[in-house]
């Protein structure tokens, strides 16, 4: 589910990049190079706490909005115990 913290009417933009992750930094950074471009990257988020910082709590990020809770396909060599032979795949916000 989305949640919509808030939203503002930009206007209209050229080009939209989702996702500001390696890629979409760097495509958004090449072409804000020609000033007269609007470009908006969007990139999920959710509030900052520094909860995520201490090293020890990472086990508990697993089930949280910190991950994205990823799954892989079932398995038949591994993730045995797991239900439905899926491990966890985890990638942060």
């Amino acid at each position: 589910m989305i949640n919509l913290y808030f939203f503002i009417d930009c206007g209209t933009f050229d080009h939209i990049i989702i996702g500001a992750g390696a890629a979409g930094a760097v495509a958004a950074n090449r072409l804000s190079e020609d000033s007269v471009r609007q470009i908006l990257l969007v990139e999920a988020d959710s509030p900052e706490t520094n909860f995520a910082d201490i090293p020890a709590m990472l086990s508990f990020l697993q089930e949280l909005e910190y991950n994205w809770n990823y799954e892989t396909l079932p398995q038949a060599n591994a993730c045995l115990g797991l239900v439905g032979n899926k491990c966890k795949y985890h990638s942060g916000k």
